[in-house]
């Protein structure tokens, strides 16, 4: 092997090498309506509360709150979900959904789902998923939210 042909297939190494090691692009972002838009902004404000740490304020917001708060020894279960992930490092939506759920009696409650991307700063490559449902005109409850780890 030559000189030359040796610096040549290190350089083509060190450029795919160079090349693996960029973070990766977000995907690009779902195309929705405006109920989903709506949706999904009062989800990235719920969110926020969550990355903050300010776990017993983002469990006010949930409509299952009643449930996990039944017992006084109960810790909470967003704490539980989220602390040992870490600090939130990139989160992108991924996916939007949004339909009407059945509440009985012919009523039904509307609601959007929405599936999250995100990196934390012990776990990366997470999925998070979160249905808000609207409770009146202009307020906006978690339904549910799940968290699934990634590396």
């Amino acid at each position: 092997m030559t000189m030359k042909h040796f610096l040549t297939l290190f350089t083509a190494a060190l450029v795919l090498m160079a090349a693996g090691c960029q973070r990766k692009e977000p995907p690009p972002r779902p195309p929705m309506t405006a109920f989903e838009a709506e949706g999904e902004t009062a989800a990235q404000a719920w969110l926020h509360i969550l990355d903050e740490g300010d776990y017993n304020t983002a469990l006010e917001q949930c409509v299952f709150k009643e449930v996990t708060q039944a017992d006084p020894a109960h810790t909470n279960i967003l704490q539980v979900a989220r602390a040992p992930v870490g600090q939130l490092k990139n989160r992108a939506l991924v996916q939007i959904n949004s339909g009407a759920m059945p509440l009985g009696g012919g009523e039904t409650q509307k609601i959007v789902q929405m599936v999250y991307q995100t990196d934390f700063s012990t776990k990366s490559e997470c999925i998070e998923s979160i249905t808000m449902i609207r409770d009146l005109p202009t307020i906006w409850k978690v339904g549910s939210y799940n968290l699934k780890m990634g590396l």
